[in-house]
C-alpha cells in the first residue's frame, strides 16, 4: 500500500466514526421511533446492482462409436479340380493265325493265315481329376474393430437463470468479490 491510500483508507473509516457517532445525539424528534440513516458510498453504482446468472452442474452421457480399421492380409485359395469324364477308344485285338490247310485226301497243301479279333473295338468312359483354376495368394481386406464403443460422462455447466441488474436499494450491501466497487451502509433505530 502506498501513502496516498493509507490516508485515503483512514479517512474514510474516521468520517463513517463521525457519522455514526453524529446518529446518536438527540435530536427535536422522539426518542422511541426516531430513525437514523446514514449512507456512504465509495465508486457507487447508481444503475443498479449486478446479480450475477446462475449455473446448475448436469451430467450427461455421450457415446463414442466404435473405432475399425481396415486391414489387409493375404490369404491362399486353394487350386479348384473337377471331376470330368472322357472317352477312350480301344482298338479291336486281332490276332493272326496259321491255319493248316489240307486237300480233300488230307495232306497237307500249306497254311492260311486267319486274323482272329480277340476284343472287339470299344469306348472306354474314364474319370479323371483336372484342375480347372491353378491355386493363387489373394489380398483380403479386412474391417476390425480396434476400440470398442464406450460411453463418457460428461459434467456441464447450465444456465438456470441469467444475470440482471437490479434496482440500487436503500440498505443493500452489493455482494461483491471487491467492496471498492460499490458500498452502501444502513443504520436504523
Amino acid at each position: 500500500m502506498n501513502g496516498f491510500q493509507l490516508i485515503g483508507n483512514k479517512a474514510v473509516w474516521i468520517g463513517a466514526a463521525a457519522a455514526i457517532a453524529l446518529v446518536g445525539l438527540p435530536g427535536s424528534a422522539n426518542a422511541a421511533h426516531r430513525q437514523v440513516s446514514f449512507g456512504m458510498g465509495i465508486g457507487v453504482n447508481r444503475a443498479g446492482v449486478w446479480v450475477p446468472p446462475t449455473y446448475e452442474t448436469v451430467v450427461r452421457n455421450v457415446t463414442v462409436p466404435p473405432v475399425y480399421e481396415d486391414q489387409v492380409r493375404r490369404v491362399w485359395r486353394e487350386p479348384v479340380y473337377e471331376q470330368r469324364r472322357f472317352p477312350v477308344q480301344h482298338p479291336a485285338e486281332v490276332v493272326h493265325r496259321r491255319v493248316p490247310r489240307y486237300d480233300r485226301f488230307g495232306r497237307l497243301v500249306g497254311f492260311d493265315t486267319v486274323e482272329q479279333i480277340v476284343r472287339p473295338a470299344r469306348t472306354e468312359w474314364r474319370t479323371e481329376r483336372v484342375q480347372v483354376r491353378a491355386g493363387y495368394f489373394e489380398s483380403v481386406v479386412e474391417r476390425v474393430m480396434v476400440q470398442p464403443a464406450t460411453i463418457r460422462i460428461v459434467y456441464e455447466q447450465v444456465l438456470t437463470r441469467p444475470g440482471y441488474w437490479a434496482p440500487p436499494g436503500r440498505e443493500t450491501v452489493r455482494k461483491s468479490s471487491d467492496p471498492r466497487y460499490a458500498f452502501s451502509v444502513g443504520i436504523r433505530r
